[in-house]
């Protein structure tokens, strides 16, 4: 099958990319112009670099040819609200016009954000009905998921929404991590009030879901919250300093210091005109009392059931990090090791991330490190 990945150099892509070529599919990887496709490899793989909201005569043609298409490319950060929109909706809006001319194509599946269905304070499970978006980015995704089903109707597509997505080369968990080895200490968010809760859902779940997503009919028009179960800050950090093998102890960061630290990164991303991870919108994010969603539309439509514990898949991303030598843990025992050892992080200077994840994923950090990213 001929198949089409945008953002195919992330985190989620490569993994993405990875499956369908373990399935035996021709895969065709769109990247931004100058990055890099390390994790990217087989005979089966093709790579297109190109920039979706301005699309050229390559990328006419490999959507032309394409069977499936999937839409992971976007941007996470951004200095203003006007970014989010031109990539995420613009560049949606781009790719789906060039599909009406695909004879071939038989779904597009359009990656989006959990956040899109907004917090859940009052603890009730948010689910696809549910469009209560609170920062520009999560505005933006519903922007592009509207245009996807409202605008192109007569395309079918299909919308995931994944949770806080965790796994082997993400890169959100580096201070995470670092700040469990160095410190002795792992992140948690208030002060006065219960622990925030949020959905965590190992990649390669999401990737598994995606795939189901792509192949049921049923699917066609549909919304998917694809995530696997909510889990408090002290218990990721808890099952994170575990599967190092360290003690650590929570280290509380109360909701105002958070927007104090938030509004003076913003300003200065504003000044220097780089955007980084850590801003005012993440702040609004971080301080949310849960991000708790049901996925049982995909459960009971795609058989989408995870597979992935959190303790194991804690355990899979940490000694896939210290074996690639991202992060220095010398007591963790790899049930595994990386497909590549890596002596550098995923490039950062893209104008939009190719790598989603949810923007509650990054647990610990105050200074942008990468452009984290579908």
């Amino acid at each position: 099958m001929q198949i089409l990945v945008t953002g195919a150099n992330g985190f989620i892509g490569s993994a993405l990319v990875q499956a369908l070529v373990e399935r035996g599919d021709e895969v065709t990887c769109v990247l931004f112009p100058k990055t890099s496709a390390e994790w990217l490899e087989g005979p089966q793989v093709k790579m297109l670099h190109c920039d979706i909201t301005q699309p050229n005569e390559a990328l006419r043609q490999a959507i032309a040819q394409s069977e499936w298409i999937f839409h992971l490319a976007g941007a996470r950060i951004g200095l203003t609200p006007k970014h989010f929109f031109h990539v995420n909706a613009g560049g949606t809006r781009r790719l789906l016009e060039l599909c009406r001319h695909a004879p071939s194509l038989r779904r597009f599946v359009l990656v989006s954000s959990a956040t899109v269905s907004g917090p859940s304070p009052t603890g009730v499970l948010a689910d696809e009905e549910k469009h209560v978006p609170i920062t520009p980015y999560a505005r933006s995704k519903r922007e592009a998921e509207l245009i996807a089903l409202q605008e192109f109707s007569d395309i079918p597509v299909t919308v995931i929404r994944p949770t806080a997505i965790y796994g082997p080369r993400t890169t959100e968990w580096i201070d995470l991590l670092n700040l469990c080895i160095y410190a002795g200490r792992y992140a948690t968010f208030g002060w006065w009030r219960p622990e925030a809760r949020m959905d965590l859902c190992h990649v390669d779940d999401l990737v598994r879901g995606m795939l189901l997503a792509a192949e049921h009919p049923q699917a066609i028009g549909e919304i998917f919250v694809l995530g696997c179960s909510g889990l408090t800050w002290s218990e990721i950090g808890q099952a994170v300093t575990k599967a190092l093998g360290i003690r650590a102890k929570p280290l509380r960061f109360p909701i105002p210091v958070l927007f104090v630290a938030a509004t003076f990164t913003h300003l200065l991303s504003l000044i220097l005109r780089k955007p980084f991870e850590f801003n005012f919108w993440r702040a609004v994010d971080f301080s949310q009392p849960n991000w708790t969603f049901s996925s049982e539309k995909a459960r009971r439509i795609l058989g989408y059931v995870p597979q992935v514990p959190f303790d194991e898949g804690a355990q899979r991303t940490v000694d896939w990090m210290c074996q690639a030598k991202w992060v220095k843990a010398p007591n963790t025992k790899a049930l595994q090791p990386p497909p590549q050892p890596h002596s550098a992080l995923p490039a950062a200077t893209d104008p939009y991330a190719p790598e989603h994840q949810s923007p509650t994923t990054s647990a610990a950090t105050f200074s942008h490190k990468q452009s984290l990213k579908r």
